[in-house]
Order: structure tokens, then C-alpha cells, then sequence
């Protein structure tokens, strides 16, 4: 059994949230600036080719950012994992999504371990 002090779980899980909330910010605010270049090139009558390699980076970037937070939820379901083999198993930290069944932490780490 992992022992870890309750004040450091504290602190991971907060991180946790704050970061999943940036993550999240970050898609909403790359959303709205593809929609304000939209907006722009339409009320400037731009020809749909002046802005389509902006538009593709753009979305380019959405992708990685949602790539990233899948990798993010993987990271979390770790982060859990070591919460359900400590002493801390019982302690609820509001983790984003709260916290998990064992059954789906058990199917988790089949996914992540080969």
C-alpha cells in the first residue's frame, strides 16, 4: 500500500482540475478564433483560399489539443489507480469526472498496461 499525505493529495488533485479546465480553455478559446476568422473573411469578402491554410492550422492545433487531453485523461486514470492502492483510496478529492469504480479502474489498467 502507497502511503501518501493527504495535503499532497490535495494539492495533485487541484492541479488536476486546473489543468483539465486550461485544457478546455484553450479548445473553446482556438474554437472561437476559428469561428472570428470565419466571421472576418466573410465580412471582408475574402476568396475562401486567402484564409484556408490558416483555417487548416488552426484546426491542426485543435486536434493536438484534444489529442493532449487524451492523454491527460489517461494521465488522471494513473493518478487514480495509485489513489485506489494507497491509504488515501477512500478519500474523495473532486477529481474531475469524480472518482471511478474499481471496475472501470480495473478496465482502465488493462488498456494502459500491454
Amino acid at each position: 500500500m502507497h502511503k501518501i499525505e493527504q495535503g499532497v493529495g490535495t494539492v495533485v488533485a487541484a492541479d488536476t482540475r486546473t489543468t483539465m479546465a486550461s485544457v478546455d480553455a484553450t479548445y473553446l478559446a482556438q474554437a472561437r478564433m476559428a469561428a472570428s476568422i470565419v466571421e472576418a473573411a466573410t465580412a471582408s469578402d475574402l476568396p475562401a483560399g486567402a484564409t484556408q491554410e490558416l483555417l487548416e492550422a488552426v484546426t491542426d492545433s485543435m486536434t493536438q489539443v484534444v489529442a493532449g487531453r487524451t492523454k491527460l485523461i489517461k494521465a488522471l486514470s494513473q493518478l487514480q489507480q495509485i489513489q485506489s492502492k494507497s491509504n488515501l483510496r477512500e478519500v474523495g478529492f473532486g477529481c474531475p469526472g469524480g472518482l471511478p469504480s474499481q471496475a472501470s479502474l480495473a478496465a482502465q489498467n488493462e488498456q494502459i498496461t500491454p
